[in-house]
């Protein structure tokens, strides 16, 4: 049972890595195009088609970063919610037997 939890927890940690780098990469996108944005606004004789897929674009990468930022957030929680469950199961078995030292006031 313990071994699952572990695994669990293990999985919970790794997609919660993977989303956090996620996010810095969407992030330092965003900022790149905001960057283009800026300079190419003030170029004169750029279509303003192509000024309006960059603005589009730029709005693309905000939705997907708050999209990141709330799935690492949903990973954060699922990071939270194992270690307590951990803690309990501990807790439990370690106050289970008639050797237990676990000491709860620590």
């Amino acid at each position: 049972m313990e071994e699952a939890k572990l695994i669990r927890m293990a999985a919970a940690i790794s997609e919660y890595t993977v989303s956090s780098v996620l996010r810095e990469t969407v992030h330092s996108a965003a900022d790149s195009i905001n960057q283009a944005v800026l300079s190419v606004s003030t170029l004169p004789g750029i279509p303003e088609h192509l000024l309006a897929e960059l603005v589009g674009r730029q709005q693309d990468l905000a939705r997907l970063e708050q999209c990141v930022t709330d799935y690492q957030k949903e990973r954060a929680a699922e990071v939270e919610e194992v270690q307590k469950d951990l803690m309990q199961s501990r807790r439990f078995h370690s106050t289970d037997g008639p050797d237990s030292t676990f000491d709860s006031e620590v």
